[in-house]
């Protein structure tokens, strides 16, 4: 186990359920997105990110239609696609929130920053804004009482520095199916890394995510230490300004800045034991999933430091017909859907495993002929050796390719599309498998 980890780790139950998005605990009402949008989260080694976005963004609307067109005097133009939700340690383009105060934003602990995708003369990009202020009634504060030009739309102002823009990413696109309404998605590419992809209309954009780990106990403990050495030699007081201060009697206040939380440290207390068992479940396992609106959820978890390096990856190319691809370090891809899901005409329901309950399925990759298939086997918590075909509900075919990142770990990621369909990936090195999904009316 990883040092990073034991540290994780050692800092208990409690402190785990810190963050909201990676122990799923409810937030506050101001604090919770609207219902109408779709959230992909990404938690890797107990460290979430989430993006969202509003499924209705289509690339009709006047108002983004300049933005996605071809021509290339559109420079300039910039739009407000969604929102991402951040824990510390998370780097993505100029926004770095390793270090206290390194990504400027006023609360980087906690950062939910707005996505605005700009087009420029020098490519894409995303600018990350903080989110506007709002008055006692709830609205945007405004000298003149006009809209601000934050609502989902373009950026009435483009020119210049704006001192909103907290952190930007220079984004990679590349051409692709046409897609006619916004989407957005996290990926994994490492234990500890990630990729943010966009789509819209026929653009695919890219960008690489990670999160740096937390300083090592002893080199944080020397830097506090000399921090106070030079704070008390440059509070103290000299001659007559002393003789002052001790006549007043009153001492000034350091001001320590803002308050920024890390890893180890307990955000909320959440009394659900159901937490707990979340708590250990991401110890073990990385999770990507989807929460739609209405609140449903889908999630996938798959085992942690399954490198390339393993030898079960080298059974990826010597697997025989018929056969499942066998884990020997790792539990079974896991499968939970809140809602009905349907593969082509394959449908996977809820309440395999207990009446109204969600759906729990282990996923398996098996070898047919010169293809692939993916198992939905009752037996969500078994051992990647341990698979029993009496206990098979379902199987669908995948598509599959060897395109991808050549040093990915084994994974899987939940990709939605629209509100109601998205794809479900996995992969392990160059090998990458996927299959569409849809939610059933």
């Amino acid at each position: 186990m990883s040092s990073t980890k034991s540290g994780l780790l050692a800092c208990g139950l409690g402190a785990c359920l810190l963050a909201p998005v990676a122990a799923g605990a409810q937030q506050d009402d101001a604090d919770s997105p609207p219902a109408d949008v779709v959230r992909a989260e990404l938690t890797l080694n107990l460290r979430p990110v989430a993006v969202s976005f509003e499924p209705g963004l289509g690339a009709g609307d006047p108002v983004y239609r300049e933005l996605l067109t071809e021509d290339v005097s559109a420079s300039s133009t910039r739009v407000r696609v969604g929102e991402i939700e951040a824990m510390p340690r998370l780097r993505i383009g100029t926004l770095d929130g390793s270090q206290p105060g390194g990504s400027e934003s006023p609360d980087p602990a906690t950062a939910t920053l707005e996505l605005w995708l700009a087009r420029t003369a020098g490519g894409w990009s995303l600018d990350l804004r903080g989110k506007p202020d709002a008055d006692e009634n709830g609205t945007d504060d405004d000298a003149d009482g006009e809209d601000d030009g934050r609502a989902a739309g373009a950026d009435t102002a483009p020119s210049g520095r704006d001192t909103t823009v907290i952190g930007q990413v220079a984004l990679t696109r590349e051409a692709a199916a046409a897609q006619e309404t916004f989407s957005a998605a996290l990926v994994p590419t490492g234990e500890a890394a990630g990729q943010l992809i966009l789509r819209w209309r026929d653009h695919r954009w890219t960008a690489d995510l990670h999160f740096a780990d937390p300083p090592d106990p002893d080199e944080e403990e020397a830097g506090e230490q000399a921090g106070e050495a030079e704070s008390e030699e440059a509070s103290e007081p000299a001659g007559e300004a002393a003789e002052a201060d001790e006549v007043g009697g009153d001492e000034s206040e350091e001001d320590e800045g803002p308050r920024v939380a890390n890893e180890r440290e307990s955000l909320r207390f959440d009394s659900d034991t159901s937490a707990g068992a979340r708590f250990l479940r991401l110890s073990e396992r990385h999770e990507s999933a989807v929460e739609l609106p209405g609140d449903a959820r889908l999630a996938v978890l798959f085992w942690q430091e399954q490198s390339v390096d393993l030898d079960d990856f080298a059974g990826v190319e010597t697997l025989a017909d018929g056969e499942v691809l066998r884990l020997t370090r790792a539990a079974v891809l896991r499968l939970r859907n809140e809602t009905p899901l349907r593969f082509g005409d394959v449908a996977i329901p809820t309440g395999n495993l207990a009446p109204g309950f969600a759906g729990s399925y282990g996923l398996w990759l098996k070898r047919r002929g010169d293809g692939w298939r993916l198992v939905f086997n009752h037996e969500a918590d078994s051992w990647g050796t341990q698979h029993d075909q009496a206990f098979d509900a379902a199987e669908i075919d995948l598509a599959y390719s060897r395109d991808g990142l050549a040093t990915r770990p084994f994974g899987a990621a939940l990709v939605p599309e629209a509100p109601a369909a998205g794809r479900l990936v996995i992969h392990w090195g160059a090998h990458e498998w996927a299959v569409p999904y849809t939610i059933p009316e």
